[in-house]
């Protein structure tokens, strides 16, 4: 990387002038400094800007720092002078990015800022004041929003974190189903959907007041870098160049994180993420099942254990031998067939007490579950004939059967492989995870709607009510530098939602993976991991988007950590139930009939409220364990997470109790 000390190179850039170009500042202001170095113990910043309106009064220094004064709220927010740098690009074309962070990697930047035209100018010091890059800024007020437009991105640095952190006590995150962090010592950065689900972060004062950073021009570049409480905006380069503007939008509230979560919701809708749930059922009738429904889930097929799944371990002769052997003879696990799911089915309407739902079908494709993306067809055969599979998909009066697919994974064993697969800035193939196919390698997602297309040809035929696409809404958006088939990340998210849209227009019931904005709008449902932890976790994506899509999570007994009763989360944040079958073979889903019809009653509330948005969110003991949900319909349900009983307001709440009202 290019240095140069910064004194050094004062007079190249024409600081002689530097304060006379300040159109912001006062000549009393200007004057007033009467010793200028630039030397960080002698720098002294000035005024480079003061912008007001009838919402926001926002005083801008020279070093970057900023008051920035909420009028509406009353609030003063102060946004620092250091912001974190890293020395080394952040994401390098890995299918995960790494999330944590060491100081070792990284330096405080400062600032030193001069107006040129229209915008200022930043230059970026290192630790030792030297000279690290630059770039353009802006700051705009439009009614509640305060924006930097950064351009004009130095293609010496590998990101840019700015605006630096404004000062907060607890740190909102749409993390989840939500988090407050309130104490941390982490460093971390996050990328969008794979880390944060929607495209702001937030912070509250000790007075329940609160900003949001809201991410608009550029965020498919773009991240955060969280250091304890405190969050900067993180900027990267598109297919290695700094090609667009970004824009990071300020905004403020009052209500805590209710409040927050609000006012993000607007936004939301005015870029068009909003959708509601009504409108989505009126257009696809099946997704009715849902409201007062659950998903039932089969693993009907697994592969065997692939020889190349022993890659990332260490393994002795004789497990490598016996690893090989089963490499050369991947005969598949038959768990459920198609004739099997459906006496299952027929058991549980009858004697388990499923009115309601969705049938979901794993492993159905050929080879078993992750074995043959994208060459999915013709259906495995060991799990029956493709008539049989016809008429496991057929509709029900109460329940409708779709499909697990996967367009981001390819193996090495299928017909299609290599054709799409994403190139690397070092040009590799870019390298997935080691699922039940083996290793997988990540799909460019022009490709992947190709592939959608083609196998739709054949899959139409069984006429099935939906698709569950996995992983499109669950991970990181990717770049892909092969030649004549670039893809940028805003390319990714673009065919992304093109996918969803693609099924949704064969009158398909869509879903998958994890939560994310950018689906909301097409979006039919969603199978989460969000998981409590109290007083941390708070129902931030259900008090924006619950009227928007169906969420489900994993959350039932193959999951032995959770509580007695798994299911009061959903309770609590108006949630489905997902109930998984087949984890342990042919014959041990009759043992989980004690938790099946104990969760129904989260059906019935279900029904309720399924399409109602969540105006609020309490904790309503000092340890957290009681949180009551509130929805626009006026229902309620207060949920006590402890093992000890509790007395709030005269009303007594048992062990693990719920009240719905």
């Amino acid at each position: 990387m290019r240095r140069r000390p910064f004194i050094a190179s004062i007079t190249a850039m024409g600081m002689t002038s530097f304060l006379s170009k300040t159109t912001e500042a006062s000549v009393d202001e200007v004057n007033s400094n009467k010793e200028i170095s630039f030397d960080n113990q002698l720098y002294t910043p000035f005024v480079l800007q003061k912008l007001e309106n009838d919402f926001i009064q926002f005083t801008w220094m020279s070093d970057g720092s900023a008051t920035i004064k909420d009028k509406k709220n009353n609030a003063i927010w102060l946004m620092a002078n250091v912001a974190f740098q890293e020395e080394y690009e952040i994401e390098r074309n890995h299918v995960w990015v790494r999330q944590d962070r060491s100081i070792c990697e990284q330096f405080a930047a400062r600032f030193r800022g001069r107006f040129q035209n229209d915008k200022v100018i930043f230059t970026i010091l290192n630790t030792e004041l030297q000279i690290v890059g630059s770039f353009a800024c802006k700051a705009v007020l439009e009614n509640e929003y305060l924006s930097f437009i950064i351009t004009d991105i130095d293609e010496m640095l590998p990101n840019l974190m700015f605006p630096p952190s404004i000062q907060n006590e607890i740190l909102v995150l749409p993390q989840g189903a939500g988090k407050l962090i309130k104490k941390s010592w982490d460093r971390k950065y996050l990328s969008w959907v794979a880390h944060l689900n929607m495209r702001f972060v937030g912070g509250l004062n000790n007075q329940n007041k609160g900003y949001l950073a809201l991410f608009d021009a550029g965020f498919e570049d773009s991240g955060i870098l969280q250091v304890g409480t405190n969050v900067t905006p993180v900027w990267q380069k598109s297919l290695g160049k700094y090609s667009t503007s970004r824009t990071v939008k300020y905004t403020f509230t009052d209500g805590g994180y209710v409040g927050m979560a609000k006012k993000f919701r607007a936004y939301a809708n005015s870029i068009g993420l909003v959708r509601k749930l009504d409108e989505k059922i009126k257009n696809t009738p099946l997704l009715n099942h849902l409201v007062g429904g659950r998903q039932i889930t089969f693993y009907q097929c697994i592969p065997k254990a692939k020889f190349s799944t022993q890659e990332n371990q260490l393994k002795n002769a004789e497990q490598l031998e016996k690893a090989r052997k089963q490499g050369e003879n991947p005969e598949p696990n038959i768990v459920f067939s198609h004739n099997t799911v459906k006496e299952i089915v027929a058991e549980l309407k009858t004697n388990w007490g499923f009115s309601k739902g969705i049938i979901n079908l794993r492993g159905w494709i050929s080879g078993g579950y992750d074995y043959s993306h994208p060459d999915v067809w013709p259906p495995e055969p060991r799990l029956g004939t493709t008539q049989e599979l016809k008429d496991l998909c057929a509709s029900q009066p109460n329940y409708f059967t779709l499909l697990h697919d996967n367009y981001q994974d390819i193996y090495k064993q299928n017909i299609s492989f290599p054709k799409g697969i994403n190139i690397t800035k070092n040009d590799k193939w870019m390298k997935g995870g080691l699922w039940p196919g083996g290793q997988a390698y990540i799909l460019n997602s022009r490709n992947s709607l190709m592939y959608a297309k083609r196998n739709w040809q054949q899959i139409k035929q069984l006429q099935t009510g939906g698709m569950f696409i996995d992983t499109t809404s669950a991970v990181q958006l990717y770049e892909s530098y092969e030649k004549g088939n670039e893809s940028t990340k805003s390319d990714d998210l673009r065919n992304k939602i093109a996918l969803i849209k693609f099924f949704k227009s064969q009158n398909q019931v869509f879903g998958s993976e994890e939560t994310a904005d950018f689906a909301v709008k097409d979006i039919d449902f969603f199978e989460t991991r969000h998981a409590r932890k109290a007083g941390e976790t708070i129902p931030l994506w259900s008090l924006v988007f619950h009227d928007c899509a169906f969420v489900s999570r994993y959350a039932d007994s193959s999951n032995m950590e959770l509580s007695a009763k798994p299911w009061l989360e959903d309770m609590l944040w108006g949630y489905f139930v997902l109930f998984r079958i087949g984890n342990w073979g042919e014959s041990a889903w009759k043992h989980q009939k004690t938790e099946f019809m104990a969760s129904l009653p989260v059906d019935n509330w279900f029904a309720q409220i399924a399409t109602s948005e969540m105006t609020n969110h309490e904790f309503l003991s000092d340890d957290f364990e009681v949180e009551k949900t509130t929805f626009s319909n006026g229902k309620s349900v207060t949920v006590n997470f402890s093992n000890t009983q509790k007395t709030i307001n005269g009303q007594v709440y048992e062990p693990l109790m719920y009240v719905i009202k």
